[in-house]
Order: structure tokens, then sequence, then C-alpha cells
């Protein structure tokens, strides 16, 4: 995902909206694979930690696609985010 992240082209024009969609994309690439990577013992400090910044960035997705007014499989994004924060705090 980093590398197809990494690929797009901003736009020439800042938005505050645009830059949130893509912090959270950033950020749910970053702890997703950490996750993936080193998995965090169950019920640990590490554990919750992972989960928070994973359902802060499914947040800064689903903010950020609405607020640039992206279409529905942008805001859908932040649900898979959402949904690997609950993987991460599965047992």
């Amino acid at each position: 995902m980093r590398g197809r992240l990494e690929s797009l082209v901003p736009p020439t024009t800042t938005d505050v909206a645009l830059e949130r969609f893509g912090a959270g994309l950033a950020n749910a690439a970053n702890y997703t694979s950490d996750v993936a990577e080193r998995p965090p013992a169950p019920g640990s400090a590490a554990e919750a930690k992972d989960v928070a910044e994973l359902t802060f960035a499914a947040g800064q997705v689903q903010a950020g696609a609405i607020g640039y007014g992206l279409g529905h499989q942008c805001i859908a994004i932040g649900d898979l985010v959402a949904d690997s924060a609950a993987n991460a705090a599965a047992p």
C-alpha cells in the first residue's frame, strides 16, 4: 500500500480535508504493517496503542474523504481501516 500511496501525485493546491485523508492513509499503512510484522501481545499497552492509532487513522480517512467530497469508495477505505483496528484488537 505504501508504494501506491507514495505514487499518487498531490494536487497543486492545498486542502485540509485532502491532507487529512492522505495522513490517515499513511498512518493506516504504517500501523497495519507494524501489527503484521510485530504483533503486540494481547492486552498489552502496545496493542492498545496500535488499536487507538488505527481507529484514529480510520477517522482521518473518513473525515478527509467526506470533507474533500470524495466518493463512497474512498469513504469505505475508512471502514476497512476500522476493521483493521478491530482485527488488531482480536485475541
